[in-house]
């Protein structure tokens, strides 16, 4: 019963009409080269072994030895579908094939096909189970699975399964990895049992099987004694001379509903556990451990040595040991100069201040933050800051001033220039005016103005208070303002409040103002100690990880194996199962102490497999689609399981599951569909292939539109667009063009009409399938930033493209470029990085300001839930140049010995 797959070339003659079926009449079939099959009758190919050229339609066929003739028909339908479609049989050529069905529309000379049916190989992807039918008996099943060509099969296979557990997931509403992890732990242990169970049953039932009588053909000699036979009387009457005739006799057989639900069952289960093997997270963590050494700081590297050697616990701990000493030494360093501030720290506010200094107002128009230093140290608090009022972002309006008399004297400037600075250890002026400065309306870039009351030194021989006579200009005057106390600032006519408890301002001292570190280095060099160290504590989380993740596809596979063992017993040799049938009672699971045995499994293992659809089909339960369409889906819905499950983001619309179920299971498109994604104030609005109307006259359907919304307030758009690539194959031209054509001029360029799209976009990418064109080249594919490629795309660094447009790529094994990019948004484009978007926190954050080289604010932060570090700094050419530095970074890493030194996206300093 040998079944061969070939490739045929089918010629259809378009200069006839399609008929009332959509066939066309074939004037030729070429025979090609055989396809060698994968095992027995059952082969994987990739799609592109179906193509249409002209009037030429190249597809799979299938050829029959004569132990299989005469066949009745050949019947193909998708695994678990409800469809049949009859073959056609071509005797000169002895084929069977599928016949392509054609629309009424043309393009040029020939008739388009249609994808109505299950048209297998084009573009579509999955796998079809080909019956052979004889007297309306099945007497052979194959399968054929068509693979994506651009994906590696075991890429294809873990999305598919993949695709299947984030539906299960959804279903039990899980919401982390903890809580994942632990009904995994507990699905398994369930299964153990109960296997264990069932497979003792059907050994004990094995031994003395339960039989039913069945009516069944056999063909035999015919007897003068035997019992009149209508049926071999009529094959006598029309083929007299044979030597046998068939005849209806009832036999025993085991194969009883009892015996087919409980083979069914035992099929599900084995599906289920290659699901756990196929889309569990080990490829993934082992890709994101050996990813994340790769770009380690080489010190850690060095000490390290090998990426195994993370197995040894104990190795690990040394090192963790050493680099936490390492940390411990330079967080002394800053522990000296914060017990030296809080000795000299002044938390009263009643204490006045000294005599001789004099009361000021002064008026300040900005838009931003200004770069001043604001930092504490060994030399105590200061606020120093040099103006010029040519800037639009910050300018000194007038100030106000109290003479002996008592007398309120209002003075406007006559020069461009001058300083502001508070020499004083009065912790509550320094919170007061850091408060100001950093006010919402700031940090927002909106015009403010800004008056501060206070106590200055007054200059000596002064013209009034803060200013002088310029000497090398009379013209001109030099201003200072040289505050010691500050009452009260007002900020667009409200005043600002801070606390005056001692702890409080304490907090403030501890948390808000930079520290500056004296020690020549010492500041970079505690970043250094304390990235290093996070690298190791997230290689070793990783490692902690992998052992699980071996645990468990190690316990499904020995499971596989008692399934398999329960599947060879003699009790299943008879049985084919047909179609799919309902659990239900008999008298035989009720009564009969070895099938209730069985029985009692059987309920309990459909429980833990309730909410899988996995299970209840074959290796690949998806309906044949677009493979495109497939990475589409699931690029949507991991997107989703991702920022639910580890990201601490909940989903506001319930009929995502319902909407999921529809395409697995009925080949329903995912047309208009939307959700939101919630994060304290923050909503992403998701979309899957929105029409949005141009100014142009024309419409686009991006793949995915994120529509951030922040406090009711829409902020921005992100786009990215799928790609189905094999850059490696089809080169860097096609790469760039995809960036060019699709995220920088179809999509980073659009100008939408419907007020709902009209905002900025602040991203724009095209997500691939293709690890290997950025995986190890990413100075020259940047899959965050493409313009770090200045020479490819003829493109100068800037502020105004940085991080703007990018090519990312996911795949169920390489999904940490994606949850970088995904936290590169919140952070660089909205810097919302306040919160760890590694694990969703955003209470329990550490953030100490420390102070660069330049003198200039620096931010490190530390999430106490799940041990990310960052720092925000800026570039060192521009302090305007945003810069987030993470273990893992989205900017460029330079080769260099801290490997976490990065170059800036705005003018490339750092290469």
């Amino acid at each position: 019963m040998k079944a061969r797959l070939l490739m045929v070339a089918l010629d259809y003659d378009h200069k006839q009409r399609p008929n009332e079926f959509g066939m066309l009449p074939i004037k030729k079939i070429d025979v090609g080269s055989e396809i060698q099959p994968k095992k027995e009758d059952e082969w994987v190919i990739p799609t592109h072994y179906r193509e249409a050229q002209g009037d030429r339609l190249r597809q799979v066929a299938l050829s029959f030895d004569e132990s299989l003739l005469p066949t009745d028909k050949v019947i193909i339908h998708e695994v678990d579908g409800e469809k049949d479609l009859l073959l056609t049989y071509d005797k000169e050529n002895n084929i069977w094939y599928q016949q392509t069905t054609f629309s009424l529309n043309k393009k040029g000379r020939y008739y388009q096909f249609e994808n109505k049916q299950i048209t297998i190989g084009i573009m579509n992807a999955g796998t079809i189970a080909v019956s052979v039918i004889r007297d309306n008996q099945l007497i052979k099943k194959i399968h054929i699975h068509f693979v994506p060509s651009a994906l590696k099969i075991s890429d294809y296979e873990e999305m598919i399964a993949d695709l299947y557990r984030i539906r299960e997931e959804l279903v039990r509403d899980e919401k982390n990895p903890a809580q994942i992890a632990i009904r995994q732990r507990q699905t398994y242990m369930q299964l153990k049992l109960q296997i264990t169970k069932l497979h003792q049953a059907i050994k004990n039932i094995n031994a003395q099987p339960h039989k039913i009588l069945k009516l069944a053909s056999v063909k035999k000699k015919k007897s003068e004694t035997s019992r009149f036979d209508l049926r071999a009387e009529l094959e006598e009457y029309m083929s007299p001379g044979q030597p046998t005739y068939r005849h209806r006799v009832m036999k025993e057989t085991t194969v009883t509903y009892e015996n087919e639900l409980m083979k069914q069952l035992l099929i599900d289960l084995s599906n289920y556990t290659k699901q756990q093997v196929l889309a569990g997270d080990l490829r993934q963590i082992e890709n994101e451990q050996q990813y994340l050494f790769n770009n380690s700081d080489l010190y850690l590297q060095r000490i390290l040595g090998s990426i195994t050697n993370l197995a040894d616990v104990e190795k690990a701990n040394k090192i963790r040991h050493l680099l936490q000493k390492e940390v411990d030494e330079y967080s002394s360093m800053e522990m000296d100069v914060r017990e030296y501030v809080n000795s000299i720290a002044d938390y009263s506010m009643r204490n006045l201040p000294n005599f001789g200094l004099r009361f000021v107002e002064l008026m300040i128009h900005c838009s931003e933050v200004p770069a001043f230093k604001h930092e504490q140290s060994k030399d105590g608090i200061v606020l120093n800051f040099s103006y010029d009022n040519r800037s639009e972002k910050f300018r000194t309006l007038s100030y106000s001033w109290v003479a002996n008399n008592g007398q309120f004297i209002q003075s406007y400037f006559n020069s461009y220039f001058g300083t502001i600075s508070l020499n004083s250890s009065h912790v509550h002026s320094h919170a007061l005016m850091y408060e100001a400065f950093h006010h919402e309306r700031l940090l927002r870039e909106l015009p403010t103005t800004i008056v501060i009351k206070g106590y200055v030194i007054p200059i000596p021989n002064g013209s009034d208070p803060v200013s002088w006579i310029n000497p090398y200009n009379e013209d001109f005057n030099n201003y200072a303002f040289q505050f010691q106390r500050i009452t009260e600032v007002m900020v667009e006519g409200e005043q600002v409040t801070v606390s005056s408890m001692r702890p409080d301002l304490q907090e403030f001292l501890n948390e808000k103002l930079p520290l500056k570190i004296t020690e020549l280095g010492a500041a970079e060099k505690m970043e250094e100690a304390e990235m290093r160290l996070n690298q190791l504590h997230q290689l070793i989380e990783l490692e902690k990880r992998k052992k699980h993740a071996q645990q468990q596809v190690k316990g499904y596979e020995l499971l596989k194996e008692t399934i398999d063992d329960c599947l060879n017993i003699s009790l299943f040799k008879n049985v084919t199962l047909t179609k799919r049938l309902k659990s239900y009672p008999t008298p035989l699971f009720l009564h009969e102490p070895n099938y209730r045995s069985a029985w009692n499994a059987i309920k309990a293992i459909d429980y833990e497999l309730s909410a899988s659809l996995f299970a209840h089909g074959s290796t690949h339960l998806v309906k044949t689609a677009k493979v495109e369409q497939i990475y589409e889906v699931w690029v949507l819905y991991k997107i989703l399981a991702l920022a639910t499950q580890q990201l601490r983001w909940t989903l506001k619309d319930g009929s995502v599951t319902e909407i999921l179920d529809n395409y697995l299971l009925k080949g329903q498109l995912l047309v208009g569909f939307s959700t939101v994604l919630i994060h304290g104030d923050w909503n992403i609005e998701l979309y899957y292939e929105p029409r949005i109307d141009l100014q142009n006259g024309k419409y686009v359907t991006p793949d995915f539109v994120f529509r951030y919304v922040y406090r009711n307030t829409p902020k921005g758009l992100v786009i990215l667009d799928a790609k189905y690539r094999d850059y490696s194959l089809q080169g860097t031209e096609t790469w760039k063009m995809d960036v060019e054509r699709v995220a920088i001029e179809k999509y980073g360029q659009m100008q939408a009409i419907d007020s709902k799209w009209m905002l900025p976009i602040l991203h724009s990418a095209v997500i691939h399938c293709d690890e290997q064109v950025s995986n190890n080249l990413e100075d020259q594919f940047n899959p965050y930033h493409v313009f770090y490629n200045e020479q490819l795309f003829e493109m100068e660094l800037s502020q105004r493209t940085a991080h703007k447009f990018g090519s990312i790529y996911m795949l169920p094994s390489q999904l940490h470029v994606f949850k970088n990019w995904f936290r590169m948004i919140l952070e660089y484009q909205f810097k919302a990085y306040h919160t760890c978007w590694s694990c969703g926190e955003q209470v329990d954050i550490s953030v100490r300001q420390l102070v660069t080289v330049g003198g200039y604010p620096k931010y490190h932060f530390t999430c106490k839930s799940c041990r990310e570090f960052w720092v925000k700094v800026h570039c060192r050419q521009n302090r305007e140049h945003l810069i987030v530095k993470h273990a893992l970074n989205y900017h460029l890493q330079v080769s260099h010995q801290q490997r976490w030194f990065v170059v800036c996206p705005c003018c490339g300093d750092g290469r």
